[in-house]
């Protein structure tokens, strides 16, 4: 459908330097008109582009996404990047980021994959567009990624239990050392199995400290260091993975570990259980409809150039923008108080 009128999207470049927003606008689109906006400022539009997560502000790129969020009233097409197709890089040593206990500073990321979503970044908020999905995109994806879902574990020993940065957006607010020391005093409760705590390998000196203190008191625990990004063992071994949002729940299931997600924002939240309780025996759900449904999340630069990813967006965009329908925007969770009730603990 074409309007009259192009509906105006403004791609802000400032959102994540180094992002190539203008891979959006290489395709012309007759409904559209793209402006690359490159100040730190939001610009009134129809359809705002950016890149990340808001409801931040822990820096001003995080505070200038969350203006836009905001600010604009009509759709938001975000960017984030992928739960796969990560590359991870060790940086040279450094004794001047040892010295202030920066360790995430030790890694970088390049990313291969992207996700697009509407009105929002996270599981939960950002419509993906992707619900019942083939499985082309999860077989051409997952052959290039050497992706496999193995069977169901047999047995394990373990629980482990992982923890994410503290200060993620994902957390939505959440402590995670406390949620840490909650989870674990509730599944020593519930079984006598170890568990194994693994901390975000970015958490920092004086965060871990806390942590060790707050786990102190839960017998047969054992807390993964921080010096090493692999988990292929913990994993081999777990009787289950617990997690609050980290997207590791796609490696546990991926490694046929079972997930216990205790937040609905989980990306595995829709297909695992949400139950502390099932720690003693957790469900072994179905798992290839979320994986094909989240590879149709995932795109690449290239696709982003070739057009592919607008066609798919635009014409909800544009029933979203036409005069005397347009559907107000929902408030996105991470804009809103968060809740420091853990489910389940």
């Amino acid at each position: 459908m074409q309007l009259s009128q192009p509906i105006t999207v403004n791609l802000f470049r400032a959102s994540k330097e180094g992002f190539p927003f203008e891979a959006f606008a290489e395709q012309p689109h007759p409904s559209f008109r793209f402006s690359l906006i490159d100040e730190p400022v939001y610009r009134p539009c129809d359809v705002a582009v950016f890149f990340g997560s808001f409801g931040r502000t822990s820096s001003p790129t995080h505070s200038f996404r969350t203006a836009i969020a905001v600010e604009h009233q009509g759709p938001l097409l975000t960017v984030e990047v992928g739960f796969w197709g990560r590359e991870t890089i060790k940086r040279s040593f450094n004794w001047y980021h040892k010295l202030l206990g920066h360790r995430r500073s030790f890694y970088k990321f390049k990313h291969h994959y992207f996700r697009i979503g509407l009105d929002g970044t996270l599981p939960g908020d950002a419509d993906f567009l992707n619900a019942n999905s083939p499985s082309d995109r999860w077989d051409k994806q997952s052959a290039a990624l050497g992706l496999t879902l193995k069977p169901y574990r047999k047995a394990g020993e373990h629980v482990l239990i992982i923890g994410q940065i503290p200060g993620d957006a994902a957390m939505r607010g959440m402590d995670v050392c406390q949620w840490l020391g909650a989870t674990a005093r509730s599944v020593r409760r519930l079984t006598d199995r170890p568990i194994i705590v693994r901390p975000h390998p970015g958490m920092k000196n004086e965060d871990f400290a806390t942590l060790q203190a707050e786990l102190a008191k839960v017998p047969n625990l054992q807390i993964s260091g921080l010096d090493s990004l692999s988990s292929v063992d913990e994993l081999a071994r777990a009787h289950c993975t617990i997690c609050y949002t980290s997207s590791f729940a796609l490696d546990s299931l991926l490694a046929g570990v079972p997930v216990i997600t205790l937040s609905r924002f989980n990306i595995a939240a829709p297909v695992c259980s949400r139950r502390i309780e099932d720690v003693v025996d957790p469900p072994l759900p179905e798992r290839e409809q979320l994986f094909y449904d989240i590879a149709y999340a995932h795109w690449t630069p290239e696709e982003i150039r070739s057009g592919e990813v607008w066609a798919r967006f635009a014409p909800v965009l544009v029933k979203r923008c036409q005069p005397g329908v347009r559907q107000s925007r929902p408030v996105a969770a991470p804009l809103l108080a968060p809740s420091l009730k853990v489910q389940g603990l």
